[in-house]
């Protein structure tokens, strides 16, 4: 299949580029409730709702809020607007940090391609954020944005899917275009009812903090899906 060969090219970049730094790591959990609304053939509604922990399991790290609508003129695109909310929790080693919000518009393509039990995403957001970060005594506010691209391979085999996928992040630095954030892994799903699915994966995230500073930590992934 095609698709493999840039979704196994992405897993393998990170590994390469960040093995000479300096790195930090830490088992973390994600959780998230997500629903979605048909509202006709070609329109429905999507929300997630997100929350996730860190340094033993105990720390919160985020909160995210991410209502989008969908327009889908062909089963194979997806064309999609939305806000994101999101809040940062100060986690070790990073403790003078003590706080973030961040509020976010975005735009979002997505293209598939099926065939048989198989499909293949790519997945195109691009963020238009507004951040407020406490750092000690100070308070600094900045716009920015970021681009966010993900493949994804599935494969569905009665009530169970499985899904392989690798999605970066990349910001604009004063020296240029810089790798943000890297997700690699892998989610099993299990259909539950007529309208609620519930998934599991393992992933590795990479995040960067500095030029000679980054983390990279095992996440334990776990999410429920309605579907109305």
């Amino acid at each position: 299949m095609r698709t493999g060969f840039p979704l196994l090219f992405l897993i393998i970049i990170p590994q390469l580029l960040f093995s000479q730094k300096k790195s930090y790591q830490q088992p973390a959990l994600w959780s998230a409730f997500i629903v979605k609304k048909k509202v006709n053939d070609q329109f429905y509604l999507h929300n997630e709702l997100r929350y996730r922990l860190i340094e033993k399991l105990n720390n919160p790290m985020q909160f995210v809020l991410r209502p989008s609508a969908h327009y889908t003129p062909k089963k194979w695109i997806d064309v999609s607007l939305g806000y994101t909310f999101s809040h940062g929790f100060p986690y070790a080693p990073h403790l003078t940090f003590k706080g973030q919000n961040e509020n976010q518009l975005f735009e979002q393509l997505t293209l598939r391609a099926e065939k048989g039990h198989w499909r293949a995403d790519s997945r195109m957001r691009y963020e238009n954020r507004w951040i407020r970060t406490k750092s000690g005594n100070d308070v600094s506010q900045k716009q920015a944005n970021r681009y966010r691209h993900q493949l994804a391979l599935h494969y569905k085999a009665g009530k169970y899917s499985f899904t392989l996928y690798n999605e970066y992040f990349v910001i604009s630095k004063t020296k240029g275009l810089r790798l943000h954030q890297n997700w690699t892994g892998f989610d099993v799903g299990r259909k539950l009812g007529e309208h609620t699915t519930a998934s599991a994966g393992l992933m590795q995230w990479y995040l960067y903090r500095s030029e000679t500073l980054y983390e990279w930590n095992h996440v334990l992934r776990l999410a429920l899906r309605l579907d109305l």
